[in-house]
């Protein structure tokens, strides 16, 4: 066994000696034209651990000969590639991109000659070709989607020709494909898209519209950088519109009158069908336009300039304009049109000029009364915000007295009034107003009170829900804000700016059948409450039919 050994150990020692013994000349034939002049040219590989500046491995150069280098051969290939002192030079192909080792497999051979096409660091000089680089594609590209390129190079059809197939680079994730300047016939200039499959799933501009082709200069450098902002078949439709609302439109507008969106989208033509405002559920107009690149601009007409919106004086308003990145809805008041100003003396004017501090800034402020049934944020009946902070709002002048309150759009944000309502005589202007605080924004203890129920009828239903209401919630019998709590002792309970209780109350049992009467069942009167006692303290009689 020992003899085998050290049979074997002659053999690989000799071995080992006659390939050390053995050498290849590497030799360039070509560089770069621009390379600088005096530049050592480096060869770095798996022989030196890929060092790119290793000094033992500085080609040669010879007049005659050019630059050379002579390498040992061992046992196995060599990789390699030349650099002219670090990565940052590192040699490319002619137009620049990053190019496979070199190899050397077969050692029969004396010499090996080589061109050197461009430097990593310098223009490349002789690029018949450009280069596309994808850096970003959209999130919701389907994995196993392949992506080309489509253009008037290829009939913007490039079926499964793998020229145009865009390659993923496993060093930066980026996409790439190279494109002929020279085409076949020739082309005054080369269009494009980038596409998945076909080009029915073409990108799109980032809100999924469809987007001019792009172009290439074939005057300007050999690589070019895009991003892919979205697919027009993938866009998310929610995401690619913008809705105008009109909160308000003016009491002088004809019935029936169509109601029009015009600005840069549309040419501003006036009375473009396709843009055209409808009601929504609400009963508000409002429409929806696709998001451009641009930025919105937009006016609102009833089919021509002579009618389009006015401010409150009839002048013409200035151009809205918004950048569609930052906004998903508009809303927009109308108060006059153009072509029917209104005449001053048929209106009444209110104006709020003190609101409480803490009242929010991007909430609506509204009248009800009966002008318009109570309802609580009827959109004619909307307050206009100035500059100043003072809210405006125009009513059209009726015969007899007007009922209201001002609330910010439900009868659980009311103004705290120490009066039920106000009042609006038929021959009043103008009134000034102050709201002192909001029932729902109260912050003063002092200001609430605690109602507690200390007997209910023997013959309320167990577990039964007792619901308290008045004029602070329209008299709705079945708010379920105003649910009464019920202690550790089974007391009801519910907490109540004091000031809401001046106005009118009663308790129910969450229907307009189902209100509190008398020990008989018979009606009573709403209750009334002027006091200071923290705590008021009742008993419910009984029910109404029971």
């Amino acid at each position: 066994m020992k003899k085998n050994i050290i049979k074997l150990f002659v053999i690989t020692s000799i071995l080992i000696g006659f390939g050390s013994c053995r050498q290849i000349t590497v030799e360039l034939n070509k560089i770069p034209a621009n390379t600088p002049p005096g530049a050592n040219i480096y060869i770095s590989g798996n022989f030196n651990y890929w060092d790119p500046g290793d000094a033992r491995y500085i080609m040669n150069y010879d007049s005659v000969k050019g630059y050379y280098i002579t390498l040992p051969v061992s046992f196995g290939n060599i990789e390699y590639k030349f650099t002219r002192g670090d990565w940052r030079s590192v040699e490319r192909d002619k137009c620049g991109n990053d190019i496979n080792n070199r190899v050397i497999e077969d050692f029969d051979q004396e010499k090996v000659t080589d061109k050197i096409e461009s430097w990593a660091d310098l223009e490349p000089l002789d690029c018949d070709s450009i280069t596309i680089i994808v850096t970003k594609l959209p999130k919701n590209t389907p994995k196993n989607d392949e992506l080309k390129i489509a253009g008037n190079f290829n009939a913007w059809n490039p079926a499964n020709d793998p020229q145009y197939r865009l390659k993923k680079d496993p060093k930066s994730a980026n996409y790439i494909v190279t494109i002929k300047r020279k085409q076949n016939p020739p082309l005054n200039e080369l269009r494009y898209k980038i596409i998945r499959a076909d080009i029915t799933k073409s990108e799109s501009d980032k809100f999924g519209n469809e987007m001019e082709t792009r172009k290439i200069d074939l005057k300007q450098g050999n690589q070019i950088s895009i991003q892919v902002e979205n697919w027009q078949d993938l866009a998310e439709p929610s995401l690619n519109t913008v809705t105008i609302i009109l909160d308000k439109i003016p009491p002088t507008t004809p019935e029936g009158s169509q109601i029009y969106l015009v600005g840069n989208f549309n040419n501003w033509v006036p009375d473009d069908r396709n843009y055209i405002f409808r009601k929504n559920k609400k009963g508000l107009y409002s429409i929806s336009i696709p998001r451009q690149e641009f930025g919105l601009s937009f006016k609102v007409t009833r089919g021509s300039w002579e009618s389009e919106a006015a401010d409150k004086k009839g002048n013409n308003l200035e151009n809205q304009d918004y950048n569609y990145s930052e906004v998903d809805t508009i809303h927009m008041p109308i108060e006059n049109w153009k072509d029917l100003k209104p005449k001053l003396d048929n209106y009444i004017t209110i104006i709020i000029d003190a609101v409480p501090k803490n009242t929010p800034a991007s909430e609506t402020i509204y009248l009800i009364g009966t002008y318009n049934q109570w309802r609580t944020n009827t959109s004619n009946y909307a307050f206009t915000k100035d500059d100043k902070g003072k809210y405006t709002l125009n009513l059209i002048r009726r015969k007899g007295d007007l009922e209201y309150k001002i609330t910010r759009g439900s009868w659980k944000n009311q103004e705290l009034n120490k009066d039920i309502t106000r009042i609006i005589h038929d021959w009043d202007d103008t009134l000034k107003v102050q709201v002192k605080a909001w029932s729902d924004l109260q912050t003063d203890k002092k200001e609430m009170i605690r109602i507690e129920i200390a007997k209910i009828p023997q013959k309320t239903p167990v577990n039964a829900l007792i619901y308290l209401t008045g004029s602070f919630n329209g008299w709705n019998p079945g708010d379920k804000n105003y649910i009464l709590k019920k202690d550790f002792k089974g007391i009801y309970y519910i907490d109540l700016p004091r000031t809401w209780l001046k106005q009118g109350f009663k308790f129910t049992r969450g229907t307009s059948i189902m209100w509190e009467g008398n020990r008989y069942g018979k009606y009573i009167e709403n209750r009334f409450y002027e006091g200071q006692d923290p705590i008021l303290k009742l008993e419910i009689a009984g029910w109404e039919g029971l």
